[in-house]
């Protein structure tokens, strides 16, 4: 390999582990403990049944409309209540990831609405 090809390599590498150092410092949604601690309420959308312990993801089309929880591609319910606005705050804001995941804690039998909790990943994000 000529040797402008290794400098170039070098150069890319430092680059690439300053950009992922100074992205591991920004602050996360799941960092922010208004979110961490909030149970959030789902409302189902019509036909749609919701069960414990089931796992989707919730996320806005815009940083003023609803919160949404889906599952795959479909619309599942609608995060609401104050949780909600602090949710829709967290994904919408520039630094925050955009989706976030939910997991289903219980399911009211007689309204079918549920209560969910936030999902961590494996490194405790």
């Amino acid at each position: 390999m000529g040797d402008m090809f290794r400098k170039q390599q070098a150069k890319n590498f430092r680059k690439k582990r300053d950009r992922a150092m100074e992205e591991a410092g920004r602050p996360r949604l799941f960092s922010r403990p208004e979110v961490i601690r909030t149970v959030f309420t789902l409302i189902p959308k019509d036909g749609v049944a919701l069960h414990d312990n089931e796992r989707c993801f919730a996320l806005t089309e815009d940083s003023a409309g609803p919160v949404y929880a889906v599952r795959g591609h479909e619309k599942i319910a609608i995060v609401d209540g104050d949780g909600a606005e602090v949710l829709r705050q967290a994904i919408a804001s520039p630094d925050g990831p955009g989706i976030a995941e939910l997991r289903i804690t219980s399911v009211s039998e007689i309204s079918g609405t549920a209560s969910a909790e936030l999902v961590f990943d494996q490194a405790g994000n």
